[in-house]
């Protein structure tokens, strides 16, 4: 089966071509009629969340999109994907973290291992 993203409903992302601050981000949003989201975006540089009315998104993207000097790209924002993404490093920190303890007694590790195959089982 294919992934189907799970898309936020009155969200975009827009990723900057040039390194910017938020203050920047949030009036370039005005500008176009779009507010900043106070949430930050955690999976790339120069990428925002700009809060968008439900069903309006594409609309919003193409305006963004239309300012290529300071735009790269311009998406919907996927919360499954992120959601995933986060999953992810939260297991790779904790096979770090046994990874530079993996001299711990076995039952300790079994218990570790196992902990971490139940994270992963849940979010199938």
């Amino acid at each position: 089966m294919r992934y189907e993203p799970q898309y936020a409903k009155g969200e975009i992302l827009v990723a900057f071509s040039k390194s910017i601050d938020k203050d920047f981000a949030r009036k370039f949003g005005e500008v176009l009629g779009y507010e900043l989201s106070d949430d930050e975006y955690r999976h790339g540089y120069n990428i925002f969340i700009y809060k968008t009315s439900p069903g309006k998104e594409r609309e919003a993207i193409e305006k963004f999109k239309s300012h290529s000097d300071f735009v790269m790209w311009a998406e919907r924002r996927d919360i499954k994907l992120e959601n995933r993404w986060n999953l992810l490093e939260r297991v790779e920190k904790m096979i770090n973290n046994l990874i530079d303890n993996a001299e711990i007694p076995d039952k300790e590790y079994e218990s570790k291992i196992e902990e971490l195959c139940e994270i992963l089982r849940k979010s199938l």
